[in-house]
C-alpha cells in the first residue's frame, strides 16, 4: 500500500513539474510582431471595423425592402378548403314524418386579386425604396472613407510619437555623455560643481520627458489597435511612409474648382441628393389617396354534400353540379378620410423641405471644410520650412556652444539654453511634418478622393531609392 501511495505522489509531482514548465515556456514566448505599411493598416481597419459590418447588414435589409416593394405588383393568390357536418331532422316528402338526417359537406376554393391602379402608390413606393438603397450605398462609401481617414490619422500619430521618443532618447544619451565630460572637468578643477548638479537635474528632467513620450506612444499604439480591431497583445511596427510635400500634388489649385468637384464626388452629398429624391416619392405616396383605386378579383371553386336528401355522386357534384367561378372589378372613390391625405401630404412636403435644407447646409459645410483645410495645409507647409531652417540653425549654435564650453569660453547655462532650443526645434519639426501629413490627407478627405490619393501614394512607393520596383526590375 505504501508503494502505491509513493507511486501516486511521484506521478502527481511529475504532472505539477510539467505544468510549471509549460507555464514558464508560455510566459517566455515573445508577442507576435507584425510590420504594417500605411496601406496594410487601412486594409485591416476596413476589414475589422464593426461599424462597417453593421452598415453592410443594414444595406442588405434595404435590398430586401426593394424586393419586397417590387413584389407588390404581383397578384395575391390564396386557396381555401373546409369540411363540415350537421345532424338534424328533415321532413319526409312522402310520409310527412320527421326523420333524423346527417349532412356532411366539403368545399375547395381558389381566389386571386391584383391591384390595377392605386394612385401610383406602388410605383412610388418601389422607387422610394430604390432611392433609399442608393443613398445607403453612398453612405457606406463615405463611412469607409471615414474609417480610412481615422486609420491614417492614427497611423501618423504613432509615427510621430515614435519620432519624439527617438529625439528624447538621443537627447538623454547626449546629456549622459556630456555629464561624463563635465564630471571630468570638475575633477580636474576646470569647472564648478554647479555645472555637474545642473546637468544631473537636466538628465532627470530628460528621463521624465522620455517616460512621458513613451507613455504617449503606448497610448497611440493602443488607440491604433482599437482602430484596427485586432488583438491588443500583438506588437505592430509601423513603417514611416516618408511622404513629402510634393506627394500632395498641386499646391496652387483653384479652390473654387475643387469645391465644385467635391459637390459631385462627396459620397455624403450624393447620399443626401438621393434622400431628397426619396422624400419626393413619399409626397407622391401621400397624394395617391386622392385618386380612385381599381382592383380585380377572381374566385373559383367547387363543393360536395351528402345527406339523406342528396344522393348525387361525388364526381358529378364536384365536376358538373357545384363548380363556380367569378370575376370582378372594383373601383373605390375617396370621399372623406378624416383629412388623413391632407395632413400626410403636408408632412411629406415639410420632410422634403428639411431634406433640401440639409443638402444646402452640407454643401456650405463642404466648402468651409475645403477652404479651411487648404489654409491649414499651406500654414503647415510654411511651418515645416521654418522648422527645417530652425533645426539647422539651433544645431549649429549647439555645436558652437559645446566647443566654446570645452575651451572654457562659454558657461554651462549658455550650453544648456542652446541644447533646449535645439530640442524644441526638433520637436517643432516633427510636429510640423505630422501636421503637414494630417492636413494633406484631411484635404483629400474633404474633397472626397482620399482613396484615390492613397492608391496613388501606394503606386509611387513601389519604386525604391535604387530605381527598382517591388519586383526587382529596373525603373
Amino acid at each position: 500500500m505504501n508503494k502505491i501511495t509513493a507511486a501516486v505522489e511521484i506521478l502527481f509531482l511529475s504532472m505539477v513539474l510539467l505544468i510549471v514548465r509549460d507555464i514558464r515556456a508560455g510566459n517566455t514566448e515573445s508577442p507576435q510582431e507584425i510590420d504594417l505599411s500605411l496601406m496594410r493598416t487601412v486594409e485591416l481597419a476596413i476589414q475589422n471595423n464593426f461599424g462597417l459590418e453593421q452598415t453592410q447588414y443594414q444595406l442588405a435589409v434595404a435590398e430586401l425592402e426593394v424586393d419586397r416593394d417590387r413584389s407588390n405588383f404581383l397578384p395575391e393568390v390564396s386557396a381555401s378548403t373546409g369540411l363540415s357536418g350537421r345532424w338534424g331532422k328533415t321532413k319526409d316528402a312522402e310520409t310527412g314524418d320527421y326523420e333524423g338526417d346527417v349532412t356532411s359537406s366539403a368545399r375547395l376554393g381558389l381566389s386571386a386579386s391584383v391591384n390595377l391602379f392605386n394612385g401610383f402608390s406602388d410605383t412610388a413606393t418601389l422607387r422610394q425604396s430604390e432611392l433609399e438603397l442608393q443613398s445607403a450605398e453612398h453612405d457606406l462609401k463615405r463611412q469607409i472613407e471615414s474609417v480610412i481617414f481615422n486609420a491614417v490619422l492614427g497611423y501618423f500619430n504613432v509615427i510621430t510619437a515614435e519620432k519624439l521618443v527617438t529625439v528624447e532618447e538621443e537627447n538623454l544619451k547626449a546629456q549622459q555623455q556630456q555629464l561624463e565630460q563635465v564630471t571630468a572637468y570638475y575633477d580636474a578643477g576646470m569647472r564648478p560643481v554647479t555645472d555637474v548638479f545642473q546637468l544631473k537635474a537636466e538628465i532627470a528632467a530628460a528621463e521624465y520627458r522620455l517616460t512621458a513620450t513613451r507613455k504617449d506612444l503606448e497610448i497611440n499604439r493602443l488607440q491604433m489597435i482599437e482602430i484596427l480591431g485586432t488583438d491588443a497583445a500583438t506588437e505592430y511596427r509601423f513603417a514611416d511612409p516618408c511622404i513629402e510635400p510634393d506627394d500632395f500634388g498641386n499646391l496652387k489649385p483653384d479652390i473654387s474648382e475643387i469645391v465644385r468637384k467635391a459637390a459631385t464626388e462627396r459620397q455624403d452629398l450624393l447620399a443626401q441628393k438621393y434622400r431628397i429624391a426619396a422624400a419626393g416619392q413619399q409626397l407622391t405616396i401621400a397624394r395617391s389617396d386622392k385618386w380612385p383605386s381599381v382592383s380585380m378579383s377572381l374566385d373559383a371553386g367547387t363543393s360536395y354534400s351528402r345527406s339523406n336528401q342528396i344522393d348525387t355522386a361525388f364526381s358529378e357534384q364536384v365536376k358538373d353540379v357545384n363548380p363556380y367561378a367569378s370575376l370582378g372589378v372594383s373601383v373605390g372613390f375617396p370621399l372623406f378620410d378624416r383629412h388623413r391625405t391632407k395632413y400626410g401630404e403636408a408632412i411629406a412636403k415639410r420632410n422634403l423641405q428639411v431634406a433640401e435644407s440639409q443638402r444646402k447646409q452640407l454643401e456650405q459645410k463642404i466648402e468651409i471644410e475645403i477652404r479651411s483645410a487648404w489654409q491649414e495645409l499651406l500654414t503647415a507647409l510654411k511651418q515645416l520650412d521654418k522648422t527645417e531652417a530652425l533645426v539647422d540653425s539651433t544645431l549649429n549654435a549647439l555645436n558652437s556652444y559645446r566647443e566654446r564650453y570645452n575651451v572654457n569660453a562659454a558657461t554651462y547655462v549658455e550650453l544648456s539654453q542652446a541644447r533646449a532650443q535645439h530640442l524644441s526645434a526638433a520637436y517643432d519639426r516633427i510636429s510640423a511634418r505630422n501636421m503637414l501629413m494630417v492636413k494633406g490627407f484631411t484635404m483629400a478627405y474633404y474633397q472626397g478622393n482620399l482613396k484615390d490619393m492613397l492608391i496613388r501614394l501606394s503606386v509611387d512607393r513601389r519604386v525604391d531609392d535604387s530605381g527598382r520596383d517591388a519586383g526587382g526590375l529596373e525603373k
